[in-house]
């Protein structure tokens, strides 16, 4: 807060005073918050009632508040303003949550052109529920849209991952994306090859026949 001088008649008289002028906006605040916006000593000055001023309202009664505060003439301002936000009451269930990229693992399995993804989801407490949900396919990307839950009231505070393996199929040689969300919305995403089986065989041929140069070499030496 910066207070700004200013002057203007008193009594028939000049006097200059200090002026500051908060505006604060918390109409993003959910309605079952309370605000407390108080003039207050600066820190190491004791005061008894801990405030020279103080107004509380709800967050649900208007979007915005002004808040001013004016020195004595001649005099500057010599009080922090604290505001102070707090739930006024603690409305428990469950509300949808997305976690971070960085929350998400995704792993890969292919056996005989079978894709599995294996998805990790690492959360900070006790108090979440996913639903996995099925995976779409439209071309050659995959989508799989999970719905992540948070539970608002308590909830054991320890690490918690849960995980859920997609089951992809079987697939044509070719490349591929796999790509989660949650609630909708883009985690992240991992890219995979199926590669054709002819040019497996080929590739197998070609080490056998290069073993077999290798021991008739050896057997003409």
């Amino acid at each position: 807060m910066y207070a700004m001088a200013t002057g203007r008649f008193l009594n028939k008289t000049y006097a200059k005073q200090c002026i500051a002028e908060v505006k604060i906006d918390f109409g993003s605040l959910p309605s079952n918050y309370g605000i407390k916006i108080a003039s207050v000593s600066p820190p190491g000055v004791g005061f008894n009632g801990g405030y020279n001023t103080e107004i509380e309202v709800k967050s649900k009664c208007c979007r915005e508040i002004i808040f001013r505060k004016a020195s004595k003439p001649f005099s500057p301002l010599e009080e922090d303003i604290l505001i102070t936000v707090y739930p006024m009451e603690i409305v428990e269930g469950w509300i949808p949550y997305t976690p971070s990229r960085d929350d998400v693992k995704m792993e890969l399995s292919i056996s005989d052109s079978e894709v599995n993804v294996t998805v990790f989801i690492t959360f900070r407490h006790a108090g979440f529920n996913v639903t996995w949900g099925s995976v779409s396919r439209k071309d050659s990307r995959f989508i799989a849209d999970a719905k992540v839950y948070e539970w608002t009231g308590p909830a054991a505070q320890v690490i918690t991952v849960k995980k859920h393996t997609y089951e992809l199929g079987k697939l044509k040689p070719g490349s591929y994306i796999f790509e989660f969300r949650a609630n909708g919305v883009k985690i992240s995403e991992l890219s995979f090859t199926i590669k054709s089986s002819s040019n497996i065989c080929a590739l197998l041929f070609s080490l056998s026949a290069i073993a077999i140069a290798a021991i008739l070499t050896k057997i003409a030496s």
